[in-house]
């Protein structure tokens, strides 16, 4: 098993090193157009989910009685994370404090606002937008779920959108133009189609749809033999746009929840146990590496959303994880909040439990992204190849860890 476990992170090392450097699959498929061959990319996200299990593969305490102060905390904590680059996702240009805050933009109208701000009528992500918001408006589904399906239902279509791209270039359109009227005509035709699918089946059914996402029984047949020989070949801005389109898949909360899980951060108590619960996950990663020193030969990118190595060989914490946890998990803790009546005041350590569970539930680490590609075919064109869904190889474990460590802690600190 330990032989199996040095092959399999020797895989990784060359994943890491020839694939995604210190991004991840996602940032070169979306960033880079540089998408990893899929079976690697399912391969390794594996062995990361693996080696992250067996390093935090225990309850991570940390004793508290409320001391030190938080300024005392902040200290120790910026000291090693502010020399964090924007190679690892830190920002170059923040404090510590500017870590403390909730984007207040991660909602859907805010993204689809900065699509038609950015984008032309026609456009393949405004197409996109426009279709989610038909299974929104006659369907009554939420923007993620409306998203979700709407995605599911274009990756099952692709090979014949591809082939109807084909078959406008044939007829002269350029290739760019050509994929944005078979995206039109996938909208126009597949789209209603599958909505009076869904109608049809009646509101119970409907309302079941969530957890049926990927189930064969809530899409047509639709029949793709012989077809889809070619990826789709889309203009850079459309390729960048197809992105805007899979965000909102892990944008499920309201301008309100938003707001108020940005007064939230700013309490002294939230923030002080924010920042101990990140140094304990330091700290024991540093326990065992000194423990395991065999894994030092194996690339540490996996854990770099924790912890990073700096140039002194001391591994300091990320505090990219601090926005994580600003804009995934804290938006729920509001929703919990405001469905129970109260205020940001509130807050407990059984309602941050609660709503850590909720993020897990909402699925905030888990969305469907473009395969793309720089084309070989058509210069300064993107090959879209497939959708293909990506987990955060640490989701269990980070909010497993969010579920039982943080409100310990956060209890602790108040």
């Amino acid at each position: 098993m330990e032989d199996l476990q040095k092959r399999d992170l020797t895989v990784l090392d060359g994943y890491i090193a020839s694939a995604i450097g210190t991004t991840t699959t996602r940032h070169a498929s979306e960033e880079r157009f540089d998408c990893p061959p899929l079976v690697e990319a399912v391969s390794a996200e594996r062995i990361m989910r693996t080696t992250l299990h067996d390093m935090f593969d225990k309850y991570v305490s940390i004793e508290t009685d409320g001391t030190p102060t938080l300024d005392e905390v902040k200290t120790y904590y910026w000291k090693g994370a502010k020399n964090v680059t924007s190679a690892h996702g830190a920002k170059p240009d923040f404090s510590l404090d500017d870590y403390f805050h909730v984007d207040q933009d991660r909602h859907y109208h805010a993204v689809k606002a900065s699509v038609v701000e950015r984008h032309a009528p026609g456009s393949v992500p405004l197409v996109l937008f426009e279709a989610v918001d038909e299974y929104q408006r006659i369907l009554g589904l939420d923007s993620v779920n409306a998203a979700r399906i709407m995605l599911t239902l274009f990756k099952k279509s692709m090979p014949i959108i591809s082939d109807r791209a084909q078959s406008f270039i044939a007829k002269g359109l350029r290739p760019e133009e050509a994929s944005r009227e078979a995206v039109r005509d996938f909208a126009n035709t597949t789209v209603p189609m599958h909505i009076s699918f869904l109608h049809d089946k009646g509101g119970d059914q409907i309302n079941k749809l969530p957890p049926m996402i990927n189930k064969s029984s809530i899409y047509p047949d639709i029949d793709t033999r012989g077809k889809g020989g070619e990826p789709l070949l889309l203009s850079a801005d459309d390729a960048a746009g197809f992105t805007k389109v899979s965000r909102i898949q892990e944008r499920p909360y309201t301008p309100r929840e938003l707001a108020m899980a940005e007064v939230m951060y700013n309490y002294p108590t939230l923030q002080k146990a924010v920042l101990m619960f990140h140094l304990s996950y330091v700290d024991y990663a540093a326990k065992y590496l000194e423990r395991n020193p065999d894994r030092l030969q194996h690339s540490l990118e996996p854990f770099t959303e924790i912890f990073v190595a700096n140039k002194e060989g001391v591994y300091v914490p990320n505090p990219k994880l601090i926005r994580v946890i600003g804009n995934n998990t804290l938006p729920a803790v509001a929703r919990v909040l405001i469905n129970e009546g109260v205020g940001a005041n509130d807050l407990t350590s059984s309602f941050l439990q609660d709503g850590a569970l909720l993020a897990k539930k909402l699925h905030v680490f888990q969305t469907q992204i473009g395969q793309f590609k720089q084309s070989k075919r058509s210069e300064g064109l993107i090959d879209m190849k497939s959708i293909f869904t990506r987990t955060c190889p640490a989701m269990k474990m980070f909010t497993d860890a969010m579920t039982q460590q943080l409100p310990v802690i956060f209890e602790n600190c108040r």
